[in-house]
């Protein structure tokens, strides 16, 4: 067995481990705060910036951290306009990570892994078990460096190593290309500065192939950013599209640079480098830093003009488009608050298709002869309706902190309320239809249309402004169940008493419609003001009336 390329391949190994191990515990134990720092922080540029910084690091890919704003976006809590220095800046987050891991610091890695292992391995269920974790992480990425370091790949007996390096030559383009294949691959920008760093150092290529393989990865991670952004639309794609530019962008002109200074020899990218230090991983460190803030930098000069390109190339449209999902993707389930937060967005979205249903039911008892659209509207819901209830079973397989599962639990009990309230909200409108056409009946009828149409709207504001007061009024029209379809009874009783039995029994049987879709919409109303309205907190007494 090779000693040396065990020692690299370990190292690797460690990284990728580790950088996994840190994300998933570092990402629980910011994800809740993640949401209201962006409230707080983004409207201001410097600070959105520095934001993007520090969960880049954190999450250790950009183009992630740019999926999870994309979510954002989609939910209505910031625009791109906002988000742009956060994604822009964000890509310096993910290379400082590199800085950091480079310091020969082997000692502390071996404390570190030892303490915080045994912690991590005691720690159980503990509320700290998190941060046990990250710093365990944090010694398996120190350590992983330290095994790639002190791999001799110069005294390897790897055959692969030799024909890759024959291969490629003196060439900068071919080690160009595989940084694209690499990055393709291997799909870790940190790995590959290590598997630089071996390379460099065993003496198999140069710095400049070094930066050229950079670059390819670079541009690897343009074509992945434009991969993932085919799903989204407006907003969310002009966002992934600004990641995709900014890529394209600085290799396109770091890899001028470079192929000037190794045509003319003119003092650029590799001397900068040799003058800040001998040391070969830290010239790799700080050719990812250099490239990483002089496109930040760039880009933020050129920031209007940007946003206002790729507004034109990707207008935002309408998003009212009937039987599409609104806010949800498959992307946030990564990020699993801010998914809690977009099926919350998108279950206010319901109440659109049943505003739709009344809204061609007054349309028919205005004109007796306008077609219909509810069916429509009706299979549309169905439609955004499945593919949500499948988001939440997905979303519920994922690793939720305490306080926001309480949401989700409330968001997943509410979606099957919803789901009955259109069914009877489109019975409704059929059943209306019907009855309205009995000139007898009409008046009933329309008074019955327009009362449901004012506590949908009623429902519909809740949905959107959250506000308490608005609820407590819709609970206080939609409460008192058995009085009113007691009094409803008698009154159609003694109204109708003239008509003939079938015509009493239909108003009856829209009567009691009316009452069960007005008692779900009540619930519904209840469910919002278990958390929204209560600063996130469910009561005692409220726990003790989901219990019963």
């Amino acid at each position: 067995m090779d000693e040396n390329l065990g020692s690299l391949v370990a190292g690797f190994g460690l990284c990728y481990g580790g950088g996994r191990l840190l994300g998933i515990h570092l990402g629980k134990m910011s994800s809740a705060n993640f949401q209201n720092l962006v409230h707080r922080y983004s409207r201001n540029p410097w600070t959105a910036g520095c934001l993007g910084i520090g969960f880049s690091m954190i999450i250790g890919r950009a183009s992630v951290l740019a999926m999870i704003i994309v979510s954002l976006i989609t939910a209505g809590l910031m625009t791109v306009a906002q988000a742009f220095p956060m994604v822009v800046w964000g890509n310096v987050g993910g290379v400082l990570i590199i800085y950091l891991a480079v310091i020969n610091v082997r000692v502390l890695a071996f404390f570190l892994l030892g303490i915080a292992g045994i912690a991590y391995g005691l720690g159980g269920k503990s509320k700290h078990q998190d941060l046990f974790g990250s710093a365990f992480a944090i010694g398996m990425l120190i350590l992983g460096v330290v095994l790639v370091k002190g791999s001799n790949l110069a005294d390897s007996n790897a055959s692969w190593i030799n024909w890759l390096v024959d291969m490629m030559g003196s060439s900068i383009w071919l080690a160009f290309l595989l940084g694209i294949v690499l990055k393709t691959v291997l799909q870790s920008g940190f790995v590959i500065a290590l598997l630089e760093i071996s390379l460099i150092q065993a003496g198999l290529i140069d710095l400049a192939q070094v930066v050229a393989i950079f670059l390819g990865t670079r541009v690897s991670t343009s074509l992945f950013s434009w991969i993932l952004s085919t799903p989204y639309r407006s907003a969310g794609k002009q966002l992934m599209m600004i990641q995709v530019f900014y890529n394209l962008i600085g290799s396109a002109v770091f890899l001028v640079l470079l192929y000037v200074e190794e045509l003319f020899g003119l003092p650029a990218l590799q001397w900068s480098l040799r003058k800040i230090s001998a040391d070969t991983s830290i010239q790799v460190a700080s050719m990812a830093l250099f490239y990483c803030c002089g496109t930040s930098m760039a880009l933020t000069l050129l920031k209007n003009p940007l946003l206002a390109l790729v507004d034109r190339l990707w207008q935002v449209s309408d998003k009212s488009e009937i039987g599409n999902v609104r806010y949800i993707n498959q992307q946030a389930l990564g990020h699993p608050e801010t998914a809690i937060e977009l099926a919350d967005r998108e279950q206010s979205g319901f109440m659109d298709y049943m505003i739709l249903q009344m809204a061609e039911m007054r349309k028919y008892m205005m004109t007796k002869t306008a077609q219909s659209d509810s069916p429509r509207y009706h299979r549309a819901f169905q439609k955004v309706a499945k593919e949500l209830s499948t988001f939440l079973i997905d979303l519920g397989n994922c690793q939720i902190s305490t306080e926001s599962f309480k949401r989700f639990l409330l968001i997943q009990e509410r979606q099957g309320i919803l789901t009955s309230l259109e069914s009877h909200v489109y019975q409704f409108a059929f059943k209306e239809r019907n009855t309205a056409a009995d000139p007898q009946i009409q008046d009933t009828a329309m008074r019955f249309m327009e009362a449901l149409d004012f506590i949908l709207l009623t429902a519909q504001s809740v949905f959107e402004t959250r506000s308490a007061s608005e609820n407590e009024i819709l609970l206080s029209i939609t409460g008192k169940r058995t009085t009113q379809i007691d009094d409803l009874r008698k009154n159609i009783h003694s109204k109708y008493s003239q008509l003939d039995e079938d015509r009493r029994g239909k108003v009856m049987d829209m009567a009691i419609l009316f009452e069960k879709t007005v008692w779900l919409v009540h619930l519904i109303a209840e469910s919002i003001g278990r958390y929204e309205l209560s600063g996130g907190d469910t009561d005692p007494i409220v726990e003790e009336e989901m219990c019963e």
